[in-house]
């Protein structure tokens, strides 16, 4: 086991969310009081992922549509790992051939991807598109790494991002929550759209864990530091009793990160496994963090009934696509990484019968990008294909429609295939939202643009 102390001085963690302390509305609104555990783990894919080279259709029509607009950026097809999605032909799909570790977790049941996700308020055609710039399905802000991001983490309910709340936020907000740590992690990434709420708390892990002041370490017993512990609490008591209203909120905040980060420091003693030595040596720069944002995930889930945890929403991010250059090295090592750490998680969740139907992985990213190769690498586009993971997925097949791959056509708007979606944010998350436990009259609450969308099709049926 690596030297626990380090594990709770290193990195970050705090408190966010103003509302932090409004518990009595919170308890109002939230009818729902599960019995049950479930996780959310989101795995965003930061800078816009190159889905098209992930998964690859692997008929000869398709896959020389493929070849012919990827041109030196195109994978050999004899070096691809073909997949038979459930209902498809044989082998009509494949994968990266870096992702072996994710062709393994298909075949196994553990994974499927849905085709064609992006930021899309209501279904629109590409006629429809083209004919006017300000439809009212079109976000702004197309190709935008900040836009497109803070739709993917919000869910605008308008064209323009004037949202304050994500959607993490407002699915911890449906529940009712007596627990020691709030719903929402984030691990390294500070304040996040997608986790923040009015009056939702969020915590904020760092990649090492707990960050402690010294004299608030469990373990430190000195009695020159206990003395100082004592007299921190003291002045903070004060500021927590004091007519001004900030001068109160600072001091409530700051106790209150006190006694979560205490409770944290505890309840991590009894995880004696040092679980990233599940995670093999990193090909791409920002793997190292990734893999060691899984493993304090993995480590937070495994003391969930210490903290009297019933739903949890984790937030991790894997850095590093946006590949305008050196394609085929940067995108490889990170399309490898995430497949090969997305397994060893999936191991250490499902080796547990406890937890084997209680966690689902997905990924996110602020758009796709272009098909057609820009000579070194690919540009910003819009739809692209995610993956969702973990025992309760319905494994082992593609949902939507994958788009056409032929440049200039039915899915392309700009010629260099820049994909319409098919399938919204909405969608996706209101299938997990539903499977958390929101009812189905509940889901505009945390998806408002799910109205947009036909009943039918707000579930895209990817979870058991």
């Amino acid at each position: 086991m690596k030297d626990r102390r380090n594990f709770l001085k290193l990195s970050a963690i705090s408190v966010g969310s103003l509302g932090l302390f409004d518990s009595l509305s919170k308890q109002a609104f939230a009818t729902i009081a599960p019995n049950d555990y479930k996780s959310l783990v989101v795995v965003n894919l930061n800078g816009g992922n190159d889905s098209l080279n992930m998964l690859i259709p692997n008929t000869t029509t398709e896959y020389g549509q493929y070849a012919a607009a990827r041109s030196n950026i195109a994978f050999d097809r004899s070096s691809l790992l073909p997949i038979s999605p459930t209902g498809l032909a044989a082998n009509s799909y494949a994968l990266s051939p870096r992702m072996s570790a994710m062709q393994t977790l298909f075949n196994d049941g553990d994974l499927s991807f849905v085709a064609n996700v992006g930021s899309l308020i209501a279904p629109i055609t590409k006629q429809a598109f083209l004919d006017s710039s300000r439809t009212q399905a079109r976000p702004v802000g197309l190709g935008g790494h900040n836009t497109q991001a803070a739709y993917w983490q919000a869910d605008h309910s308008n064209r323009i991002n004037t949202t304050r709340d994500g959607w993490g936020g407002r699915l911890s907000h449906e529940f009712a929550s007596n627990a020691v740590l709030p719903t929402n992690i984030s691990i390294n990434s500070g304040h996040t759209i997608l986790q923040s709420h009015a009056t939702e708390r969020f915590y904020n892990v760092g990649l090492n864990g707990l960050i402690t002041l010294e004299d608030f370490e469990v373990a430190n017993e000195n009695p020159a530091i206990r003395a100082r512990r004592r007299a921190v609490r003291s002045l903070n008591q004060l500021a927590a009793s004091s007519a001004d209203p900030f001068m109160k909120h600072a001091g409530q905040l700051f106790s209150e990160g006190l006694d979560l980060n205490l409770a944290l420091q505890t309840s991590l003693t009894s995880v004696t496994e040092d679980l990233s030595s599940r995670f093999p040596n990193p090909k791409s720069n920002s793997g190292g963090a990734f893999s060691a944002g899984l493993a304090r995930i993995a480590e937070l889930i495994q003391i969930r009934q210490q903290l009297g945890m019933k739903r949890q929403i984790f937030f991790v991010e894997l850095a590093g696509f946006d590949t305008h250059s050196k394609q085929s090295e940067n995108h490889g090592n990170l399309a490898e990484d995430l497949s090969i750490f997305l397994k060893a998680f999936n191991d250490i969740i499902t080796e547990n019968d406890e937890l084997r139907n209680s966690v689902v992985t997905v990924t996110t990213s602020e758009f796709g990008r272009n098909l057609a190769s820009n000579g070194d690498g690919t540009d910003h586009a819009w739809g692209a294909q995610h993956m969702v993971m973990g025992g309760p997925i319905d494994g082992g097949k593609i949902f939507g429609t994958f788009p056409s791959l032929e440049l200039d056509g039915n899915d392309d708007y700009n010629g260099l295939g820049r994909m319409i979606p098919t399938l919204s944010i909405s969608q996706y998350g209101a299938t997990v939202a539903k499977w958390f436990g929101v009812p189905d009259q509940n889901l505009s609450n945390v998806f408002p643009n799910i109205v947009n969308f036909g009943a039918a099709d707000r579930d895209l049926g990817f979870i058991n």
